[in-house]
């Protein structure tokens, strides 16, 4: 015979009713779970329970009435005594009846109606209810306000990269080809030391507009530039570079880079009067003043002759001090002429008894030669012309002289080449 926990008297085949001591409170628990389900009426938490969840508020506190506390205690109880039944039934010898656990009733009806009072959460956590997954879940914010990926934004303003520099280079100006008078520095006779000047008309690039000072500008520097090839001139300006011109009514300004230096008094009086004649011939508007401006500092423009003063070509029988008597104008050096054809030569002279005297020569041999007569003799300076024979193609030289009449030698000479082809 074994004795139960009740004292009750049983055999060994009889059955064994778990927790039936119990009984009254299963039924008590039974009814108070009915009644508590029977008085749960759900309604709409979302809101409040996602309020609690942002603002930490506990929700078990308030809605958890005190007569609803002794459920806890009661169903602790119940299950206190069906686990230690199911441990007094796994001692029990083999075969012997187990009986039915104590329903669980319990379990399934809470689990079906939702508590907020069954498990308290801490404050700051969120907890969720079955019936959000049947609402849409609405979010605090429609965007997070920091993303873990964001890429950092740099603020300030930047300043924006320097302009590229960009180096022009001004046009060169437009020039145009004119012909100027030019004043070269040759000896009277050939191989003799007596200096004089000589004009030639030379095509030179003078920059557009073409006015007087481009002009004139064109013609100084073909002045001081070397000498023509072959022509037998001397040039007196070398290194220096004439680098304006400015031309006014009363005055020609012309801008040196320097002043020459190194000549004896006759050369420095022909260089600066070489300079002055081709200014006034260019400039075409009379005996105008020429002054000069000299770009390197220096007081004078040659030996003897100051900046500071002003500078015309002589008139009358002092001119003939400064110029050559024979001058060629027509065929202008190098030249080129058609073949088979005469040769126009003209040119203006002051010479005894109006008469000159002209010889052609091609490679050291007489092509031709004779005499001429100017418009007016000495002193007054005329103006002749003459032709030559047909040509046949090759280099010419061409002389045209004067003779003396005191013992018949020449007197005064001027020189050109030209080419037929």
């Amino acid at each position: 015979m074994n004795i139960d926990d009740t004292g009750d008297r049983r055999g060994e085949d009889d059955p064994v009713v778990i927790g039936s001591g119990l009984r009254d409170v299963e039924a008590r628990l039974r009814v108070s779970l009915r009644d508590e389900v029977d008085s749960i009426h759900p309604s709409d938490r979302l809101d409040a329970i996602l309020s609690a969840a942002h603002t930490g508020v506990d929700l078990t506190g308030d809605d958890a009435p005190g007569r609803r506390r002794w459920l806890i205690p009661a169903a602790a109880a119940a299950a206190a005594a069906v686990v230690a039944g199911a441990l007094w039934i796994s001692g029990r010898p083999s075969g012997a009846p187990v009986m039915p656990a104590v329903p669980t009733a319990t379990s399934t009806s809470v689990s079906q109606k939702p508590s907020t009072a069954a498990s308290p959460t801490p404050k700051t956590s969120t907890r969720s209810t079955p019936t959000q997954s049947a609402r849409p879940t609405r979010s605090a914010s429609p965007t997070s306000p920091t993303s873990p990926t964001a890429v950092p934004t740099v603020t300030g303003t930047v300043a924006p990269p320097p302009p590229p520099v960009t180096v022009t280079s001004r046009p060169a100006p437009e020039a145009a080809r004119v012909s100027v008078p030019v004043y070269y520095v040759g000896a009277r006779v050939p191989g003799e030391r007596s200096l004089a000047l000589f004009r030639e008309f030379v095509t030179a690039r003078a920059t557009k507009p073409v006015n007087a000072e481009s002009k004139t500008l064109a013609a100084l520097r073909q002045a001081v530039a070397a000498a023509p090839a072959g022509s037998g001139y001397v040039r007196l300006w070398d290194g220096v570079k004439v680098q304006a011109v400015h031309v006014t009514p009363s005055r020609i300004t012309v801008t040196l880079s320097s002043g020459v230096t190194g000549l004896d008094a006759e050369r420095a009086k022909l260089a600066v009067q070489q300079l002055v004649w081709t200014a006034q011939a260019a400039v075409g508007r009379g005996l105008i003043p020429v002054g000069f401006t000299l770009a390197d500092g220096s007081t004078d423009v040659a030996p003897g002759f100051p900046a500071s003063r002003s500078y015309s070509q002589p008139t009358g029988q002092a001119a003939f001090d400064e110029i050559s008597m024979i001058w060629i104008t027509d065929p202008a050096r190098g030249s080129v002429v058609k073949a088979g054809s005469a040769v126009r030569v003209s040119g203006v002279a002051t010479v005894f008894e109006g008469t000159v005297q002209w010889q052609l020569l091609r490679s050291g041999t007489v092509a031709g030669s004779g005499v001429a007569k100017t418009s007016i003799g000495a002193p007054g300076r005329g103006t002749y012309s003459f032709s030559t024979p047909a040509l046949t193609p090759g280099s010419y030289l061409l002389r045209v002289y004067s003779i003396g009449a005191k013992d018949g030698s020449v007197a005064n000479e001027a020189r050109t080449t030209f080419t037929v082809r």
